[in-house]
């Protein structure tokens, strides 16, 4: 949050290239015409839509994720109406690459209920 207000303030006033440090490392690997398409990704807001979702739903984040922070995972899980939330300690964005053991026994625990 902090450093979303940091960035807004300082873009008028800073070139694009000492800027970089605010982007993810999604948004630096791809090429401009995708951070174009990932801009509009991200910032395009579901929220009130949520509630249409029925079927059960899992939402898996990592406890360390920088990029998807826990507060909007458990807005995500809190919104859909079978929504559950499971939060994996030690993972980060990639979750099911970093604690990949425990993210499918999380993901079959949940399909097989």
């Amino acid at each position: 949050f902090i450093k979303r207000i940091c960035f807004k303030a300082l873009k008028p006033f800073v070139k694009k290239e000492k800027l970089k440090r605010f982007y993810s490392q999604d948004y630096n690997s791809l090429s401009p015409v995708m951070q174009q398409s990932f801009i509009k990704i991200v910032n395009e807001h579901l929220d009130d839509r949520l509630n249409l979702i029925t079927a059960p739903t899992l939402a898996v984040v990592g406890k360390n994720d920088k990029d998807t922070p826990l507060y909007m995972a458990k807005k995500i899980a809190k919104g859909v109406k079978n929504g559950k939330l499971t939060v994996i300690n030690g993972a980060g964005h990639f979750a099911f690459v970093d604690k990949p053991y425990i993210f499918n026994v999380e993901v079959r625990e949940f399909l097989l209920s």
